[in-house]
């Protein structure tokens, strides 16, 4: 008997478009595709010290990224916006602020 596992990929809804893109903190560096993966990185952890290619998923308050052994959690404290004064497209998780790149 053949069983075949697939991981199901859903992609972003367009909604959550405005999460697509390279974003940086002081603490982590993450990339979100529309295709619903991306890349988190945390800076300065000998546990996490290169990129890990994750599943993305986003609700109203969080970012989830999720692979078959772990899951990082952000709580989005703060939706992108622009600010005219910086001229930086930013967001906040966590308490965090990630700038986009």
């Amino acid at each position: 008997m053949l069983v075949l596992l697939s991981s199901c990929q859903k992609e972003l809804n367009e909604i959550d478009y405005i999460y697509v893109g390279s974003w940086g903190s002081k603490t982590y560096s993450i990339e979100i595709w529309e295709n619903g993966r991306g890349i988190l990185e945390k800076r300065g952890s000998l546990f996490l010290s290169t990129e890990v290619d994750a599943r993305v998923k986003i609700t109203d308050n969080e970012i989830k990224f999720k692979t078959d052994l772990w899951a990082k959690k952000f709580h989005i404290d703060e939706k992108p916006a622009f600010d005219s004064i910086t001229n930086k497209t930013y967001m906040k998780l966590d308490g965090e602020v990630f700038f986009r790149h």
